[in-house]
């Protein structure tokens, strides 16, 4: 989102003291310096601001965090205990121990040296099999590539064909002409086969198969 579309999203939401959820994710995996998150403009505890160690550090873990008003926190807290039966103590007691020994910046710094690389091959990849049928732009090395195809392209159609590990239908955020690759979670040689099958998807659609 651009800086000018959150300052007018914030300002609305401000003048009618709606709630904000920033779902702030993939910062730790920003190359670049990532722009200041909303939640450090808010005066009045307006914004339930979210991370997560999931995406950055270990996908099954399901670990997050939140920084919010103490009664919406507490709030979470119960639902969290209503839902998971059995809080994972050790979970809790590890991640205490790795952001404290410094290992997760170390982890972090790691992956982000090597993310442009590989930005760069599945740019490749694109490219070899999708020229002419869609864009994107991997120059902000984003963990989530948008791919918008040409018109009249049914993405929805092709979405419920492809590996749902590696592309996410954009209508989850309100996008009927994208397809969201997923440029870290499987290997090059597999994100390269995931992407060859959606350009034969696509074409077959073209061509009215």
């Amino acid at each position: 989102m651009s800086r000018e579309r959150r300052d007018k999203l914030f300002a609305i939401c401000k003048k009618y003291r709606m709630p904000i959820i920033e779902n702030d994710i993939l910062r730790d995996l920003w190359v670049n310096e990532p722009p200041a998150p909303m939640k450090s403009e808010d005066e009045n505890d307006q914004i339930v601001y979210i991370g997560s160690f999931s995406t950055s550090f270990q996908a099954n873990a399901r670990f997050a965090w939140v920084v919010a008003p103490s009664a919406i926190v507490d709030r979470i807290g119960e639902v969290k205990c209503q839902v998971y039966s059995i809080n994972n103590r050790i979970l809790d007691m590890f991640a205490n121990s790795y952001l404290k020994g410094g290992y997760y910046d170390k982890s972090m710094h790691k992956i982000r040296s090597k993310l442009p690389e590989r930005i760069s091959k599945i740019d490749s990849i694109l490219r070899k099999h999708l020229t002419n049928i869609a864009v994107w732009d991997t120059s902000c090395l984003n963990y989530f590539i948008w791919l918008k195809f040409i018109s009249g392209i049914n993405t929805d159609k092709i979405y419920n064909n492809c590996s749902k590990m590696i592309i996410m239908s954009g209508m989850k955020y309100n996008s009927s002409s994208h397809l969201v690759l997923n440029s870290v979670c499987e290997s090059i040689d597999r994100t390269n086969s995931a992407v060859e099958y959606l350009a034969f998807l696509v074409s077959n659609q073209i061509n009215g198969k």
